[in-house]
């Protein structure tokens, strides 16, 4: 049996029902992001790795942005 959390750290716009915002960072605090898993809505019925490397290379872009930076091409 294999499974694959998701949900866990659901992201969305309101504190009330999600934990982190749609950039990644979690409700109230500053610098802290979440790139994994638990951000998507639900359980995977596949492996969800290139979702999840996707998100993760777009919050690193608005990182990036935020800090100044340009994202690498």
């Amino acid at each position: 049996t294999l499974i694959l959390q998701g949900g866990t750290t659901r992201f969305g716009n309101e504190a009330k029902d999600s934990v982190s915002s749609p950039e990644g960072t979690l409700h109230g605090m500053k610098n802290l992001y979440l790139t994994d898993g638990g951000v998507l809505p639900s359980s995977m019925t596949a492996p969800g790795t290139l979702t999840i490397v996707a998100n993760a290379l777009r919050v690193a872009e608005g990182i990036l942005r935020r800090a100044g930076a340009s994202p690498v091409p």
